[in-house]
């Protein structure tokens, strides 16, 4: 009974005594921008943690996830501390960058990610030199219409009117029978038909389909009104995401949503005046081509 007990204090003791062991798993592989990266943390023996990402401190909670926006060569460390003890571990993380332009917005609702298309030059060119330029920094959604868009590019939205940045105020259309408006489409704002026949884009100005579920009848419907010849896939994608289709041949989509469609759905559903202007801003925090 003495040796047992004995073994048991020396045990704990040990355990006490027992230096930490820094050690991770990560679980993503072939990674391209933008790159959600996750970790299993499998350390032993310690209480505290330190994430570090090229040298700088990131995170001190057990595991760490992180959305890489750009490519290159990172360096992920893991510190394992143990009162005094540390034991530290790292791993290389090699990103790579996308095959197509990628945007990234952050907003006061939360951030999304959009493909841009490379059968519209003119309008990725012109919106990729905007993002550039800080044109979108604080601009606020000027009309949310909830089942239908979200619209934002107004330069007078801006938080500090005094900051004017000069843009095109109008680009040549590049309407596509290939882009249509499902949820998630990002498309260019015109002014109407009466004083733009040619159907230009805006400049600045463009909008996110919200969009409503869509029945084959809906679907065969704007075929038949608006002389459209959907193909197999694009039915099946409206049926699956919905979408706007009445908007299909008027307004060119230069860009599709990647991820951020719960964002997309808090600011469809604020509050708005009867402008359709939100009560309550909803602004651009960041915007930066992801490469």
């Amino acid at each position: 009974m003495k040796i047992s007990i004995f073994s048991t204090i020396l045990c704990l003791s040990l355990l006490q005594c027992a230096y930490p062991v820094a050690h991770f798993e990560v679980d993503s592989t072939n990674l391209s921008a933008p790159a959600v990266v996750r970790t299993k943390n499998t350390s032993r023996n310690a209480t505290s943690y330190e994430w570090r990402l090229n040298d700088v401190l990131i995170t001190d909670a057990s595991n760490f996830t992180h959305t890489f926006l750009e490519s290159g060569i990172f360096k992920l460390q893991l510190i394992a501390s143990k009162g005094t003890k540390q034991n530290d571990f790292s791993e290389i993380i090699e990103v790579k960058a996308p095959e197509r332009c990628q945007v990234y917005m952050n907003t006061s609702k939360g951030s999304m990610i959009f493909e841009l298309s490379e059968a519209t030059p003119g309008h990725l060119s012109n919106f990729v030199s905007l993002i550039e330029n800080g044109y979108y920094i604080d601009l606020a959604f000027h009309r949310v219409l909830d089942g239908f868009v979200i619209q934002i590019g107004d330069q007078k939205t801006r938080l500090d009117p005094s900051i004017i940045i000069s843009h095109e105020e109008v680009i040549p259309q590049e309407i596509s029978a290939g882009l249509i408006h499902l949820r998630g489409a990002l498309a260019a704002a015109r002014m109407p038909d009466e004083i733009n026949p040619e159907k230009a884009s805006s400049g600045s100005q463009f909008y996110i389909v919200d969009g409503h579920n869509l029945t084959l009848d809906d679907i065969k419907n704007y075929e038949a009104t608006k002389q459209l010849n959907y193909t197999e896939d694009q039915i099946n994608s409206y049926l699956k995401q919905g979408g706007s289709p009445q908007l299909d041949q008027e307004y060119t989509v230069f860009g599709y949503m990647k991820s951020g469609f719960d964002v997309l759905e808090l600011i469809s559903q604020v509050s708005t005046d009867q402008k359709d202007k939100p009560l309550e801003d909803v602004r651009i925090l960041e915007m930066r081509i992801i490469n």
